[in-house]
Protein backbone atom coordinates (compact mmCIF):
# COMPACT_ATOMS: atom_id res chain seq x y z
CA UNK A 1 0.00 0.00 0.00
CA UNK A 2 1.48 3.49 -0.69
CA UNK A 3 0.03 6.21 0.43
CA UNK A 4 0.51 9.86 -0.69
CA UNK A 5 -0.04 13.09 1.82
CA UNK A 6 -0.44 16.20 -0.01
CA UNK A 7 -1.66 19.57 0.58
CA UNK A 8 -0.48 23.08 1.67
CA UNK A 9 2.59 24.19 3.82
CA UNK A 10 1.92 23.64 7.34
CA UNK A 11 -1.75 21.87 7.38
CA UNK A 12 -0.63 19.26 9.35
CA UNK A 13 0.78 16.65 6.84
CA UNK A 14 3.96 15.41 8.28
CA UNK A 15 1.81 15.59 11.93
CA UNK A 16 -0.73 13.10 10.28
CA UNK A 17 2.55 10.82 9.41
CA UNK A 18 4.17 10.88 12.65
CA UNK A 19 0.86 9.79 14.31
CA UNK A 20 0.44 6.73 12.27
CA UNK A 21 3.85 5.95 12.67
CA UNK A 22 3.35 6.89 16.58
CA UNK A 23 4.98 9.29 16.96
CA UNK A 24 4.19 11.92 19.98
CA UNK A 25 2.88 15.15 18.39
CA UNK A 26 5.96 17.93 18.28
CA UNK A 27 4.81 21.76 17.35
CA UNK A 28 7.54 22.55 16.16
CA UNK A 29 6.85 23.33 12.45
CA UNK A 30 9.53 21.76 9.70
CA UNK A 31 8.63 22.16 6.20
CA UNK A 32 9.02 19.19 4.18
CA UNK A 33 11.16 19.27 1.11
CA UNK A 34 10.22 17.76 -1.83
CA UNK A 35 8.54 14.51 -0.29
CA UNK A 36 9.35 12.11 2.24
CA UNK A 37 8.93 8.18 2.40
CA UNK A 38 7.85 6.86 5.67
CA UNK A 39 7.61 3.14 6.27
CA UNK A 40 4.58 1.95 8.00
CA UNK A 41 2.94 -1.67 9.06
CA UNK A 42 1.25 -2.17 5.50
CA UNK A 43 2.97 0.13 3.22
CA UNK A 44 4.43 3.46 3.07
CA UNK A 45 3.42 7.09 3.00
CA UNK A 46 4.72 10.04 1.33
CA UNK A 47 5.03 12.75 3.05
CA UNK A 48 5.17 15.85 0.20
CA UNK A 49 5.97 19.11 0.28
CA UNK A 50 3.36 22.06 0.64
CA UNK A 51 5.21 24.46 -0.87
CA UNK A 52 4.57 24.42 -4.80
CA UNK A 53 8.32 25.24 -5.95
CA UNK A 54 9.48 21.34 -4.41
CA UNK A 55 6.49 19.82 -6.32
CA UNK A 56 5.91 20.72 -10.17
CA UNK A 57 8.96 19.98 -11.42
CA UNK A 58 10.08 16.81 -8.56
CA UNK A 59 10.72 13.99 -11.31
CA UNK A 60 10.86 11.47 -8.36
CA UNK A 61 7.66 12.57 -6.89
CA UNK A 62 5.83 12.39 -9.94
CA UNK A 63 6.95 8.99 -9.92
CA UNK A 64 6.18 8.31 -6.24
CA UNK A 65 2.52 9.09 -7.17
CA UNK A 66 2.03 7.18 -10.07
CA UNK A 67 1.51 3.93 -8.72
CA UNK A 68 0.13 5.06 -5.41
CA UNK A 69 -2.87 3.41 -4.40
CA UNK A 70 -4.45 6.95 -2.97
CA UNK A 71 -3.79 10.73 -2.34
CA UNK A 72 -5.43 12.09 0.65
CA UNK A 73 -5.81 15.70 0.20
CA UNK A 74 -5.39 18.09 3.75
CA UNK A 75 -6.40 21.52 4.44
CA UNK A 76 -6.28 23.01 7.76
CA UNK A 77 -9.52 23.80 9.26
CA UNK A 78 -8.35 27.39 10.52
CA UNK A 79 -6.80 29.04 7.09
CA UNK A 80 -9.66 29.30 4.61
CA UNK A 81 -6.63 29.45 1.78
CA UNK A 82 -5.69 25.83 1.96
CA UNK A 83 -8.97 24.56 1.80
CA UNK A 84 -9.74 26.97 -1.63
CA UNK A 85 -6.26 24.97 -3.02
CA UNK A 86 -7.52 21.79 -2.65
CA UNK A 87 -8.05 22.25 -6.44
CA UNK A 88 -4.80 23.01 -7.29
CA UNK A 89 -3.97 20.04 -5.73
CA UNK A 90 -6.34 17.87 -7.48
CA UNK A 91 -5.90 19.03 -10.81
CA UNK A 92 -1.92 18.19 -9.80
CA UNK A 93 -2.56 14.87 -8.77
CA UNK A 94 -5.31 13.96 -11.29
CA UNK A 95 -3.26 14.93 -14.04
CA UNK A 96 -0.29 12.54 -13.09
CA UNK A 97 -2.68 9.78 -12.79
CA UNK A 98 -6.38 10.47 -13.59
CA UNK A 99 -7.50 6.88 -12.08
CA UNK A 100 -5.94 7.80 -8.62
CA UNK A 101 -8.67 7.80 -5.63
CA UNK A 102 -8.29 10.94 -3.48
CA UNK A 103 -10.02 11.27 -0.32
CA UNK A 104 -9.80 14.87 1.51
CA UNK A 105 -8.92 15.90 5.10
CA UNK A 106 -9.62 18.50 7.00
CA UNK A 107 -6.84 18.94 9.97
CA UNK A 108 -6.36 20.72 13.19
CA UNK A 109 -10.40 20.26 14.38
CA UNK A 110 -9.05 20.84 18.20
CA UNK A 111 -8.21 24.55 17.14
CA UNK A 112 -10.57 27.21 18.79
CA UNK A 113 -9.79 29.30 15.58
CA UNK A 114 -11.49 26.82 12.88
CA UNK A 115 -13.28 28.66 10.33
CA UNK A 116 -14.20 25.86 7.89
CA UNK A 117 -16.93 23.79 9.04
CA UNK A 118 -19.67 21.43 7.22
CA UNK A 119 -21.21 24.07 6.02
CA UNK A 120 -18.86 25.95 4.13
CA UNK A 121 -17.04 22.74 2.92
CA UNK A 122 -18.27 21.30 -0.60
CA UNK A 123 -15.37 20.48 -2.33
CA UNK A 124 -15.18 16.94 -1.50
CA UNK A 125 -19.40 16.36 -2.44
CA UNK A 126 -18.50 18.97 -5.68
CA UNK A 127 -16.18 15.89 -6.90
CA UNK A 128 -17.28 12.90 -4.94
CA UNK A 129 -14.61 12.43 -2.47
CA UNK A 130 -14.78 10.81 0.65
CA UNK A 131 -14.07 13.33 3.73
CA UNK A 132 -12.71 13.04 6.82
CA UNK A 133 -11.93 15.27 9.48
CA UNK A 134 -8.71 14.90 12.43
CA UNK A 135 -7.01 16.28 14.62
CA UNK A 136 -3.21 15.02 14.09
CA UNK A 137 -2.34 17.01 17.47
CA UNK A 138 -5.00 14.56 19.42
CA UNK A 139 -4.93 11.83 17.29
CA UNK A 140 -8.69 12.13 16.80
CA UNK A 141 -10.23 10.39 13.79
CA UNK A 142 -6.83 9.13 12.40
CA UNK A 143 -7.70 5.76 12.97
CA UNK A 144 -10.73 6.03 10.94
CA UNK A 145 -9.17 7.33 8.01
CA UNK A 146 -6.45 4.18 8.31
CA UNK A 147 -9.06 1.72 8.39
CA UNK A 148 -11.05 3.46 5.53
CA UNK A 149 -7.97 3.30 3.42
CA UNK A 150 -7.05 0.16 4.45
CA UNK A 151 -10.56 -1.98 3.68
CA UNK A 152 -11.27 0.11 0.31
CA UNK A 153 -7.84 -0.03 -0.97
Amino acid sequence: MKIVVAGDSGVGKTSFVRNIKKIPFDKKFSSTIGCEVHPFTNGSIIDTAGNEKYTSSDVTLRNLCNDANIIILMFDVTHKKSYINLNKWYNYYKNINSNIPIIIIGNKTDSENRIMNHTNTTFHIENTLQYFEISSKTGHNINTVMNYITTHF
